[in-house]
């Protein structure tokens, strides 16, 4: 899984990520900077017959990131090598891929 939540009320999917970003990771991101990369749908991860609506977005940063909130570890893997865990559906079919993609361009 990816850092993330649900929008509150009266606010926009960007603010929704710095927000959470700030909560979960510990990092603040400017709201300017972040690229759309599309709206996506995949199976919740634990959450049997419902689906899980994101909109993701680029996010560049070189601040040090620390669990926060709920979160409670961070692992970094490799976009082209499945890990030995589990991965989200939504990771696995769309975050994965997406910057496989952007790699090459």
């Amino acid at each position: 899984m990816q850092p993330g939540g649900k929008i509150d009320q009266g606010e926009t999917a960007q603010r929704a990520l710095v927000r959470e970003l700030n909560e979960e990771l510990g990092i603040s991101v400017d709201v300017n900077s972040l690229v759309s990369l599309g709206h996506f749908s995949a199976p919740a991860a634990h959450e049997i017959g419902l689906n899980v609506h994101a909109d993701l977005f680029l996010v560049e940063c070189d601040q040090s990131v620390r669990p926060e909130a709920e979160i409670e570890e961070i692992v970094w893997v490799t976009a082209n090598v499945l890990p030995d865990f589990p991965l989200a559906p939504l990771t696995g079919s769309f975050v994965l891929p997406l910057h496989n993609n952007l790699r090459r361009v």
